[in-house]
Order: C-alpha cells, then structure tokens, then sequence
C-alpha cells in the first residue's frame, strides 16, 4: 500500500491551527503557545512555538491548500509579529521558565522567523529592534553540547546576513561555520550531550540546508553527505535508533534527507534514498514515530520539515534557494521524482504534468536498485560514536558500547528484541547501566564484544510550585547564567557508584547470547539472591514487559502460544507489562525509557509495552564466586 506525506500534513495542519492564537484582536494573535493564550496555565508564551508560523508558510505553498495560502500566510506575519514583541521584552527567548535567555528558543525561532519575513518579502526595517537583540545573543553566545542548536544559530545568522546585511558580522559567520564542520565527526555525526544523535543529526542536516542555501558552500553540502552516510550506516529498523541516541530522541526529520534523495547523481543520493524509504513509507503505520509526535514538536521543526519534504517532492519550489538552479534546469530530476517520490509517498501527480514525455517513462523497481552494498554478513565498528553495527543475513543489530552495551534486534520475518541492560533497585535509589558515557569496550573480535562500566545512580526530579519559585527568582536575577547549572544537574550530572558489570555479547546467525557480571567494588552484592525457585527448576527468569498483546493471544489457550514463554517462578497475577523483581534489593530488565531528563525523549514506543516479538528468550542466574552472573539467550 503506498503512503502518502500529504495524509500526514492533513493530520497536522489542523492541529497546528489549534495550538496558534487566530483572533486578529487579541493581543496574543500570533502566539502558537496555547497553554498561554489559551488554557491560560503559563504566564509567557514559549517563543520556540513560533516556528509554527513557518509550518503555515510552506503548507500555504502547496496546491491542497491554495484556498486557505493567504490566510495560512496572514497568520505567518502575525507570527512574526508577536515574536518581534516578545524578542523585546527582557529575559526574552523564554522557552520553559521566565526570564529564561533560552538559547534553542533563540535559534530555532529566529531562524523560522527569519525564513518567514525573507519568503513573505516584509519589510526587515518593521523587525530590526527584536532582530539586532537576536543577532547580537547569536554571535556572543556558543552552544557546542548540542550541534543542532548551533547549526539552527548559524543558520538564522546566514538567513539574516541576506535580509539585514547591516546587522551580521560576517568575519563571525565564517568561523563559526569553520568550528562547527571541524567539530564534525570523521564518522559523520555531530556531538548531542556527549555523543552521537540521529534524531538531532537529522535536524542538524536541515540547517545545514538552509546555510548551504545562503552560502553554496560546497564544505556544507560534503557535511550533509557524511551525515546522511552515517544515519545510513546506522539505520537497522524503519524507526530513530531511540534509547541508543546520546538524547534519546524518537523520531527522524525528513526534508534534508528527502532533498538529498532528489540531487541527481550525487554521491550521497542512493544512501539518502535508502534512509527515506525505510522511514517514510509507512508512515500511516500506527506504531510509525511519527504516530507518537506531541503537539509542541509538531510545531516545533518536525512539522515544518514534513512540508518542506512534500513541497520538495512534488512542487521542488525553490524560491528560497540562492543555489537551486540546477534543480530548477533539471529535466531528469522530475522523471527521477515520479521514481523516488513514489517510495517517499509523494503525489507526483504535478510533476508528471509538466513532463511532455511522461507516458514513455518506465518505472523502475526502485527497492532493488537502492538496496545496501554490504547487505551480506558484517559486524562493524563505530569506534568515534561506539556503536557496532551486526548485519546478518537473518536480522540486523546494534549495540551501544559507550551506553551500557544496550542491544537491539530486527529479525527479517518480524522478530524484535530489546535490551536496554539491568537496573539495581537497591533502598529508595536506581542504578542504571544505559546512562551514555556509562561504559568502555574493551574487546571485539569477530562475533564477541565485552563491554565494561559503572551503574549510575538516578533520581527523579519532582516538579513543585516551591521549586518553580525558585528558579523563577533566580532567573530574574542570575539571567543566563543559571542555565549551565540546571544542564549539569538535570542532565550531565553522572555521578559514580561502587556497583561494575562487564557484558559480554556474542553474536551467531540466529542466536545472540549476553553474558553479564555484577559486583561491587569486586565484592559480593550485599543481600543480594537469585529467584530459587527459578534455579531449582533450571527454568529462565522472565524479563517482563517484553510480551505484547497478540491477536493469537485470545484465539490459543493460556500458556499453548506459540511465541510466549511462560514463567512458573513468577507469583499469579504479575503483570506482564512490569519488570517484576528477581532478586533482593531488587535487579531488573531496564525498560525501554530514560531516566535521563531531554526534552525530546520518551515518546510512546512500540517497546514501552513489549520488547520482544517472535522470538524465543530464555535468561538465568547464578553466583560466580563474588559476581552475580545473568546470562540471557535469544532465539530467532
């Protein structure tokens, strides 16, 4: 069944109009907070919201909605308008608390706003006041923890530096262009909070379209060629790598990839094809990410990079690309659109129209002609990001080394296993091992990978009106500065604990075993026991949440399916669903979730309700002199 991104867009844009203020008289028409204008719940509009005025700007571009384009179009300026007042006020770019001086709400908005008055062609003069105070944080302030922040930062400079030439030190463009692509990894992936991030890195890549668009700088375009090779390298499953990201972020942006697809004969448009196929020809599929997206993110980038993809596909406008010439002379280009498109879920429709040769066009069979190089058996190394990447020719698998050795499978007939490593439970504190930067390989060989690292302790942050004055009142008064704080302590803070463990992973062509080790400082984990019931029996601990709801479920007998294994050592009435105790204090599967607090994480998964499927997994216990010893096979 062909996919369509326009059903996609259809779902959205209404949703979108909701979260924006409509009213011409209000003195809010134009923000796209809703908690603020609306539900009246917050007393600042998020400004990173105003990106939605740009999802309306390229969704007034397509032909579904030119009877709508110039109300679409009318909202974009209020957009811009009320941005321009709140870009004024002070402590402004206020993304989650007052006084904030956010700095992705600096970039991402300024961006979106830029982008707007460039395409609707208003008058810059209008907007200069709350620009010259964008531009100015922009060119003083650095974010390097977070590269897509900064590529949204330099790129809102370069939209600028063509609009308001005045405003823009250029000297300061061109070095940090140079800092950020020598920041780039060799392996192609740009630093997220410590390491690589292919939701983010997708993000990343639309900015880079849009300096590379102002620029033509031909070291950005190679900069978007090597991360889309490495999003291609490491896509296993049509979904973001999810809990294997820095960030764990969920979902994967299309338009940097999708225009990719489109540039004809370039080194890195069969990869970019490849990567569009598997994530977006589906995407009516309920358990797609993009199914997950909440209202904030969609108009946030997500949305406006869904339409761009569309427009791109079908319309290939680029009435916003200093450098689009040749996509605009390009013959080729459409014919090879009602190719590409067509796995995109593209209309192609337009396209064809205007093709006086259309009818003698043969489509080709496209999967096969963009099917990977090294689809044979390989496992291999990332070393700079510390992933392995196992491509067999049953299932394909990824494993962290640098987050806990943390694992996932996709067998080739719908076979499915996570596992995200183990949790200590110990008193009223959680030890985790999938914390990034939690662990080291120490050898691979072959089909054998050890991994070893600490637990991290987690706590939970529980939001409370105290807390909220607090930080409202240092905000006021600190500024700025208090944000360094809050990342070191919400989400780089990791701090040490005495409990190790060393996994090692072997890798067979239908069977994956993991060996893990558990101590303390060495010594034997106090008060710990293994389920007897489980080791008198010989019987496998049953990692729970890894079962989902199956249709075949109602038709079989309690305990006859064929894909679930049952575990006689677990009291009736557990639920499937948890990760039951098996031990005392308490060891457990991790679920697939962070404890790590970013923003863009824990949308719902398929894996928050199960992280098996058709497979057979078997796991079990036993002391090895101080170390407690887990052993977990899997089936395929």
């Amino acid at each position: 069944m062909q996919v369509k991104f326009q059903t996609l867009i259809g779902q959205i844009i209404p949703r979108a109009l909701t979260q924006v203020c409509r009213d011409p008289d209000s003195a809010n028409y134009g923000s796209w907070d809703r908690n603020f204008w609306h539900y009246k719940i917050r007393d600042f509009s998020s400004i990173i919201l105003q990106q939605g005025g740009y999802l309306l700007l390229q969704a007034a571009r397509l032909e579904e909605y030119a009877d709508k384009a110039e109300y679409f179009k009318g909202l974009a300026r209020a957009s811009v308008d009320f941005w321009d007042k709140r870009a004024q006020k002070f402590g402004a770019f206020e993304e989650y608390y007052p006084f904030e001086r956010s700095y992705p709400g600096l970039a991402f908005s300024t961006l979106a706003i830029a982008k707007i008055i460039r395409d609707l062609e208003l008058d810059p003069r209008r907007y200069k006041a709350g620009m010259h105070i964008a531009i100015k944080q922009l060119e003083a302030r650095e974010e390097l923890e977070a590269s897509n922040q900064y590529l949204a930062g330099l790129a809102a400079l370069y939209v600028l530096s063509e609009i308001m030439p005045d405003l823009v030190d250029k000297a300061i463009l061109d070095k940090r262009l140079q800092q950020v692509l020598a920041a780039q990894s060799s392996e192609g992936w740009f630093n997220e909070y410590g390491g690589p991030d292919l939701g983010y890195l997708s993000v990343s890549i639309d900015c880079l379209w849009d300096i590379y668009d102002v620029s033509g700088s031909e070291e950005v375009l190679e900069s978007i060629r090597k991360a889309i090779s490495f999003i291609d390298d490491l896509l296993i499953a049509p979904q973001s790598t999810g809990l294997h990201n820095s960030r764990q972020t969920d979902y994967i942006v299309p338009y940097g990839i999708v225009r990719m697809a489109l540039m004809v004969g370039d080194s890195a448009q069969m990869a970019a094809e490849r990567i569009a196929h598997i994530l977006y020809s589906h995407i009516k599929d309920p358990e797609h990410f993009f199914s997950a997206i909440d209202d904030r993110y969609w108009v946030h980038y997500i949305g406006h990079s869904v339409v761009r993809a569309y427009a791109w596909g079908v319309g290939f406008d680029t009435s916003s690309c200093r450098n689009g010439t040749k996509f605009r002379k390009s013959k080729r280009l459409c014919r090879f659109a009602d190719e590409t498109t067509a796995i995109l879920g593209f209309d192609t429709s337009s396209c064809r129209k205007r093709q006086d040769d259309a009818s003698t066009f043969k489509r080709q069979d496209v999967a096969s002609t963009i099917k990977r190089q090294d689809d044979a058996s390989t496992i291999r190394h990332y070393p700079e990001a510390g992933y392995i990447v196992i491509r067999k020719e049953q299932y394909s698998g990824l494993i962290s080394t640098r987050k806990g050795g943390i694992l996932s499978i996709y067998g080739n007939d719908g076979q499915r296993f996570a596992d995200y490593g183990t949790e200590l439970h110990i008193g009223n504190k959680i030890y985790v091992m999938n914390w990034w930067g939690s662990s080291r390989l120490l050898q691979f060989e072959d089909n054998r990978v050890i991994i070893k690292g600490g637990f991290v302790p987690t706590k939970e942050h529980v939001s409370t009106p105290f807390k909220h004055l607090v930080l409202r009142v240092a905000s006021l008064i600190f500024g700025a500065s208090i944000i360094a704080i809050l990342k070191n302590r919400l989400i780089f803070r990791k701090q040490q604990s005495p409990y190790t463990f060393t996994r090692e992973i072997t890798v067979g062509e239908r069977e994956i075993s993991i060996v893990e080790h558990f101590s303390e400082d060495g010594r034997r984990l106090a008060g710990l026991q293994t389920s007897s019931s489980a080791q008198r029996r010989g019987r496998f601990v049953r990692i729970a949440g890894f079962h989902r709801f199956r249709h075949e479920d109602v038709s079989n007998p309690v305990g006859s399916s064929p894909n679930r294994h049952e575990d006689v050592s677990n009291p009736v009435g557990s639920s499937p669903n948890r990760h039951e105790d098996v031990s005392n204090p308490g060891i457990r599967k991790a679920a697939a979730f962070s404890k790590r607090h970013v923003a863009s994480a824990n949308s719902y998964n398929p894996e928050n309700a199960s992280m098996i499927n058709n497979c057979k997994v078997e796991t079990t216990q036993k002391w090895t002199g101080n170390e407690l010893q887990q052993t977990t096979v899997v089936y395929l």
